[in-house]
């Protein structure tokens, strides 16, 4: 990378800070998506080679396919690569398909047909319109999400114990999401994350019920539900902090042993100052 030569090596700068200060490096790696700081070329690479989405309508996404098994290599290789540098965790993000579109690709097409055993005359629309094959459909996106998160897990933990692997997920707790393919549940029962992040960004009332769902879904995988921090032009930073602390409390009130906030902006640092010294105090 270019930004390497420039600036240094980033993570290397982030574990040597954090454990200097007696902080755990979670890296954050984002799957699939094409979207964070791609190389254009390595985008019409991808391409190319027909290793990118293709949405219902036949429009190019820029999301990695993941029922292509080069894309799953891909992926999972990288979570060994920063696993080798010894962080204290690799924390997976957009681990899922962008929505209820991806991914109706040619490649998609020949490995379902060839799991169900028969051919999909009108491709992709039958999908939608029988019952059985959309049910089939939704279980194979969610086998496809599933896959990467097994394999990097038995990876890193073969080769790099002591890594953890978490995920940030979707609130839904719910099997096969329609729209994302994200059975982190079943991640759960299965003991393959070392705790989940479920993105519950939600007024506070809201948030009681989801985590209670959710802690009754996620089997004993530690469950640390994402707070969100309300926007600047809702509330003041003394509003924030109290809008984290009631959910903290919801957190604590469930058993369960931590939480995680989102997003970290100078904002969110002074509403975290402020309940450094009450509810997060030592």
């Amino acid at each position: 990378s270019a930004d390497v030569k420039k600036q240094g090596d980033a993570l290397e700068a982030c574990l040597s800070a954090c454990r200097n200060r007696g902080v755990e490096c979670h890296a954050w790696k984002v799957c699939w998506n094409l979207g964070w700081g791609t190389p254009k070329w390595f985008v019409e690479k991808m391409r190319y080679e027909d290793r990118t989405q293709v949405s219902f309508s036949g429009q190019a996404v820029d999301w990695l396919c993941p029922s292509n098994p080069e894309n799953l290599k891909l992926e999972v290789e990288v979570a060994l690569e920063l696993a080798r540098r010894h962080p204290d965790g690799i924390h997976f993000d957009y681990v899922r398909y962008p929505d209820g579109n991806g991914c109706h690709c040619n490649g998609c097409r020949r490995r379902f047909e060839s799991r169900i055993g028969t051919s999909v005359p009108a491709w992709p629309g039958d999908l939608r319109r029988n019952p059985e094959l959309a049910q089939a459909w939704e279980r194979f996106r969610a086998d496809n999400i599933s896959a990467v998160v097994r394999e990097a897990s038995r990876r890193i933990r073969r080769e790099c114990p002591g890594v953890q692997l978490s995920a940030a997920v979707f609130s839904d707790c719910s099997p096969y999401p329609v729209q994302v393919a994200q059975n982190w549940p079943a991640w759960c029962r299965e003991r393959i994350l070392d705790f989940v992040c479920p993105m519950d960004y939600l007024p506070t009332r809201a948030f009681k019920e989801v985590v209670s769902l959710q802690r009754k879904s996620g089997g004993a995988t530690p469950l640390r539900p994402g707070i969100g921090v309300p926007s600047v032009s809702s509330c003041s930073t003394e509003d924030a902090a109290l809008v984290i602390a009631e959910q903290m409390s919801c957190v604590r009130s469930q058993g369960l042993d931590g939480f995680s906030v989102f997003s970290l902006e100078t904002r969110t640092l002074e509403a975290l100052r402020l309940l450094s010294v009450g509810p997060m105090s030592r």
